[in-house]
Formats: C-alpha cells, structure tokens, sequence
C-alpha cells in the first residue's frame, strides 16, 4: 500500500520542473514559500531571507505558510527545512557531510534543506549549532540571484535587479568550509557610546546578520584563551613548581599582575603536565567529546622559564647570550613583557632579538598529549605559537593530535618582510606535522581611520588556506564601516571563497556604488596609498614619540599618519564621489553617505585628539574647554549619524575613555 500511494504521488506530481521554475514573473510571485508545521527557528529565518531577496529583487512578494496550509495551493512549492514534502520527494540529510546543506530542484519542488540545531536566531557570532537550511538558501542567493553583503542593514545589500526570476535547474550541497570561524565580536557591546539603546541594539543585530551571511557558523568550537590564568590563584601557595622560575630564582607574577594571570608556566614540569591532565578530566563530559582537546595556551606573556629543565628542551641560540633577560637576568614588570622580544642593548641602538623558545613549547605539547592519551589515545592538544615561541621549532617534530594556533601575522603596517616572515613561520610549523589554526591580532588596529590593508589580509590568508589552515579566530572585529569597508568586506568575503582574489573581492564592494564606483575605487585606492607608505621604521617612532599607537593605544599615533593635508586629499576625492553619485540617483547616494559620515566621523575624532594632547601639554582652563567642545561636537555627530552602519561605538567609547572624559556629556544633559 505504502508503494502504491508513492507511486501514485509520483505520477500526480507537478511537472514544472523539467521546464524550469518561474518564481516571480513580471513583479508578481507565482511560486510560494512552504516551512515545517513546527519550525525551527533557522527555518523561519532562511525563509524569511529568501522572501526578503527575492521582493528587493524583483518586486514580488512569495507568501510564507506552513505545510497544512499550504496542501490546498496550487503555485510551485519552494520547501524550506524538514517538510514531510521532502521525505516523499527521497530526499534527506542522511548522505550530507557533517552540517551539511542542499537545496535542489525536482519535479516534487525546490527543496532547500539541511541538517539544523535548534538555537534561536538571530544570534550573536559565531553561531555554535547547525543552521544548514539558512546556508542552503545563501548559497541560492549568491549564485543563482548575484546577491552580495558588502556590510550590515539593507544599505550593504547587493541585489540586482530581476523582475522575473525563473531558475532553469538547480543541485547545489554544501558543508561549512572551516572547523571554526569567529570574527571576535562579542566584546565591545557596552551602552557607554550610544545615545540611544535603540541604535546599538540595531547594530550588532544587523552586524551578527551580515556574519551570518559570511557563514561565520563554528562546527568544532576551539578554545584559544590563555589556559592557566587562574593557576597562580590555586596553586602557587602549595606547587611554586608549575610557575616560571625568574633569573633571580623567584617564581612568582612580575611587578604589575597583582593576580598572577600573566604568569608564564615552567612548561617542563612533569607534575605540571599531569595537574593539567586532572584539571581536564575534572570537567564534566571532558573525555566524551569527540575528539577531546586539551587547551595549553599558555597566559598572555612570552615564555620566562629559566629552570635547567625547560632550559634543556630549547634550541641552542646566540640570543641567549645577548639577551637582557636570558644573559643579564634584567626582568620586566607586566607592562613592559612584551619587549623582551626586541630589546635594546647596552648602547642603545642594537635591537636583539628574543632567542625562540619553540622546541621548548612543542616538547611540552608532546608531553600534555602522553600524559593525556593514558585516559584517552585520541586525545589532541591546543597549543601556541605566540610571542617568543611564534616561530616554528628547529628541532622538534609534533603530529596532528597538536594544533597550533598561530598569532604571528603581521600588525599594521603591513610590509614585505613581515609578510614573508609570517608565510616562513607557517610552513616551519606545518612542515612540523602538527594542524595548525589562524589566530592573528591583526585586525586590532585602525580605531576608526581609513587605514586600508584589504590585499595583503587575502593574499596572506589565500596562503594559509592553501597550507592547511582548518580554522580561524580573528581578534578583534572592530566594525569601522565607514572608513574601513573593503578591508572588513574583504575579511568576511575571504571565508566564504578563499578562491576570490583581492582585486574580485574588491571589484565586488565597488561595484556597489554604481555610477560612483569609479569615484569610490580611487577614494579608498588614496587610503591604501597612505597605508601602504607607512613604514615599519616610521610606525615605531609614532609610537615612541607618541607613547602608545599599539593595540589599545593605536589612536595615539593616527595624527601622525592622517594629517591635516592627507586628510584633505582624502576629502577631495570622497567629494567627487559624493556628487556622482547624487547625480545617480537614492541608492549610490545612501552608500556613499556612510563613506563621506565615517570621513567626517575620523575628521572629528582627529580634531578631539588634537585637543586631548594639547590640554597634556598645556593644562590651562582654555585647553579643557577645548577638549569639551571637540568631544561635545564629536558625540553630537556620532549621535545623529549612529543608526547608519557607520561605526562600533562601544568600541571606541572603551578606547578613547582614556585620553578625554565623557561623563561631562550625561552631566551636561541632565
């Protein structure tokens, strides 16, 4: 009975497909968009993303009904997600690699479908749980309607126009590209920024949106925290051992981390490897997961063991002899860790490089994995390769139960050799026989100028991807689209098609302006220009001069990269793009206006720096009301402009809180 009534729904079944299926024809929807009785939430959302592309594409409005009711209509099904439809049609997610995703074609419908959590959505990136049938219908999207995200809200929507769509055939399965993905933007979401709740709201959801649509979805989330932040806490009163032993012969925190959560492990110690072990085992399900990874990043600081133990697993290096730390016992506090890895010798000139302390690392990887596999073989250990360990070891073999995440990419400006000592450093510790995983800080740099370093950032990931990079954690994503665009398009578009060169990745964000794409392409070509012109030598002595222009201090230094007379330049080219594009019509002229506010947005911010600098050179009453007026006029600006895709307030407010004091502001408005 069960084969006749397939048989018969077989032979009753539609037969537009063979010919083709016209979804919308003229402006008018001819098909209708068909979800489970009881959806899931990705369910209801890729539908609702199909609907929402097809009406900006061709005027037609697909209805949404659930299966039951839509068993009476007569119009074409599209059928999204676990429809009982499906499984007449013979199709399931049984034979789809893990995650995976189809949509297709057939005379029964169009089906899109695959295997799906049940998670709630919109959610913030990276979502951790199946969301298959969303990734069916983006991929639908981009291939068959041309469909591209150039940055979050229906203004960063690219989608040409087609008043009749009709899809001839269509088979397309696919799986998530990368273990894991994360544009780190969790972070950096406080009110303090906004003027209205509203607003910021508005913001990260559309900025999750657009991540989602760079199918930023992790299948394997991998810790890449430092592991033993809290091991001085426990531990230090009755195992000393397991903590980096000074040149003085003191194992403790240096001066400045008041909790020991910088400390550096004696990374050789046997009891070390198995508290570590323990800890692990303690977790609950820790050996249920498949395959279970231990974390062994060791804590924000290079490694400073001087034991003979750990002494004995390093490479042999001259630098030991001519290192500050290493040969004269001169031992940093936490603020200036970091420089151990340039130091200035005794003349003031030299600058000696760190010895690598690589083989030293990946011996203690190799041994957290023994100790580890006597409760489960297949355990893999998540190691790093960071600070005086990011090279690759010259000695040292691993294998691929180690992953290293790997946090050497270059940091702005991006030049030549730093490139090419990244690609060496790569290939040393592929060739080592270990996974390796992408975990720069690159993209930490900027605040909300228009640096631009969207062709070296593909080039060098194109390279990573080719050498076996799995996974990849950017921190930090800091969403400065009005200044900053085709670098962070660049860095989401590359995740999807690593294929893509820099140039077509490129062409596409341009491309969105139409008419003023001409105008935009040399906008942004002046900014490369001036990024590429910064030299290594030059960013240094902004930073000495200035005293900060690194990571959380970048700002300090911008002044002196976007001066008064580049910023003018700038000006004048955004200005021939502004009036092209007016002459175009409404649509170049809304996308273009985020690029002339974010130019506006960094011209203000260059004007509040100026000012915070002159009142610490000059603390007189004129050099505050200064600083008042230009941050005033400044969160004025960010006010009337913060429900444009323009800028991560949080992030700047958080940044900026050090050098002038916004309280003023609330003080002000009561």
């Amino acid at each position: 009975m069960k084969l006749f009534i397939v048989a018969l729904f077989l032979l009753s079944a539609p037969s537009w497909a063979s010919a083709g299926l016209t979804l919308v024809q003229d402006g008018k929807p001819t098909a209708i968009i068909v979800v489970p009785d009881a959806a899931k939430p990705v369910e209801l959302l890729a539908a609702k993303e199909l609907r929402h592309h097809l009406q900006k594409a061709s005027g037609g409005e697909l209805p949404v009904l659930r299966e039951e009711e839509s068993a009476s209509r007569k119009e074409p099904k599209i059928y999204i997600g676990a429809v009982a439809a499906r499984n007449r049609a013979g199709l399931s997610t049984g034979s789809l690699a893990k995650w995976g995703y189809e949509g297709v074609l057939q005379d029964e419908g169009f089906f899109f479908f695959g295997v799906d959590g049940d998670g709630e959505l919109p959610a913030v990136s990276p979502v951790r749980f199946p969301v298959g049938t969303l990734m069916a219908v983006y991929d639908f999207l981009e291939e068959q309607l041309g469909v591209r995200w150039v940055w979050p809200g229906e203004t960063g929507e690219i989608i040409p126009q087609r008043p009749t769509i009709t899809i001839d055939s269509y088979r397309k399965a696919g799986a998530p590209k990368w273990e894991h993905v994360e544009l780190r933007s969790k972070l950096n979401r406080e009110p303090e920024g906004w003027a209205s709740p509203a607003s910021r709201e508005k913001f990260f959801r559309e900025q999750d949106q657009w991540l989602l649509r760079q199918r930023f979805v992790t299948v394997r989330y991998h810790a890449t925290s430092h592991s033993f932040t809290h091991y001085w806490e426990r531990y230090h009163q009755t195992h000393r051992d397991y903590f980096s032993r000074l040149p003085n012969g003191e194992r403790r925190p240096l001066e400045g981390d008041t909790n020991g959560e910088f400390i550096s492990m004696c990374v050789s110690n046997p009891q070390l490897h198995r508290q570590i072990v323990e800890d692990w085992l303690a977790q609950p399900g820790a050996k249920d997961v498949d395959p279970p990874i231990i974390n062994a990043c060791d804590n924000d600081s290079p490694g400073l063991c001087t034991c003979p133990n750990c002494r004995a697993w390093d490479a042999a290096s001259p630098l030991f002899q001519q290192s500050p730390y290493w040969a004269q016992g001169v031992i940093p506090s936490k603020k200036e860790r970091f420089p151990l890895l340039r130091t200035l010798d005794g003349s003031g000139e030299t600058r000696v490089g760190s010895p690598s302390l690589s083989d030293r690392y990946a011996k203690f990887y190799l041994a957290l994995q023994r100790e580890a596999a006597r409760h489960r073989p297949d355990v893999m250990v998540f190691g790093s390769a960071y600070a005086n360990h990011a090279a690759p070891p010259r000695e040292t073999k691993l294998n691929d139960r180690i992953i290293v995440s790997y946090t050497g990419w270059p940091y702005f400006p991006w030049t030549k050799e730093k490139q090419e000592k990244m690609r060496r450093d790569w290939d040393g510790w592929r060739n080592t026989g270990a996974r390796i995983f992408l975990r720069p800080n690159s993209t930490q740099a900027g605040h909300n100028m228009p640096i631009f370093y969207a062709r070296p950032l593909a080039a060098e990931f194109q390279h990573c991807v080719q050498a076996g990079m799995f996974g990849s954690y950017f921190d930090s994503f800091l969403g400065q689209w009005g200044t900053q665009g085709p670098t962070l398009y660049i860095l989401g578009r590359m995740h999807v098609r690593p294929d893509l060169s820099a140039d077509q990745m490129l062409d596409e964000y341009y491309s969105a302006f139409g008419a003023a794409k001409k105008e935009v392409k040399d906008y942004f070509a002046f900014w490369e220009r001036v990024s590429d012109a910064v030299s290594d030598e030059d960013f240094n002595r902004y930073c000495s001069e200035e005293g900060g222009g690194r990571w959380k201090t970048w700002l300090l230094v911008a002044d002196r990269i976007f001066t008064p007379q580049i910023m003018k330049q700038g000006r004048e080219l955004l200005d021939k793009a502004v009036k092209v594009a007016a002459e175009a019509g409404s649509v170049p002229m809304q996308r273009v206006a985020i690029l002339d506010a974010g130019l506006r947005h960094a011209e203000l911010t260059l004007a509040a720096l100026a000012a915070a600098k002159e009142l610490k050179r000059n603390n007189t009453p004129q050099a505050h009301m200064n600083l008042r007026a230009r941050v005033r006029e400044l969160e004025i600006f960010r006010a009337e402009h913060e429900q444009m895709p323009l800028a991560n307030l949080s992030y700047l407010a958080y940044r900026e809180r050090q050098y002038w004091d916004r309280s003023f502001l609330r003080s002000s408005a009561k």
